[in-house]
């Protein structure tokens, strides 16, 4: 699981949203899904939290309200 370590650094180093609710699990997804090609599920990683920051996802759970 060496790829997955250097993933989990590359996730920790360039976060731009909590971190805390991506576990190995859910890293693991984007890494199945670019067959563990390092470079490109980084880009997949980066251009996914590009997309939460742009459409401000993460403020969802804050501005939530019930009426």
């Amino acid at each position: 699981m060496e790829t997955l370590a250097k993933f989990k650094l590359h996730v920790k180093a360039n976060n731009k949203v909590p971190i805390d609710q991506f576990d190995d699990v859910y890293l693991l997804r984007f890494l199945r899904a670019r067959k563990f090609d390092l470079q490109k599920t980084i880009k997949m990683w980066d251009d996914f939290i590009d997309w939460r920051v742009k459409h401000k996802i993460d403020d969802c759970r804050v501005t939530f309200t019930l009426n």
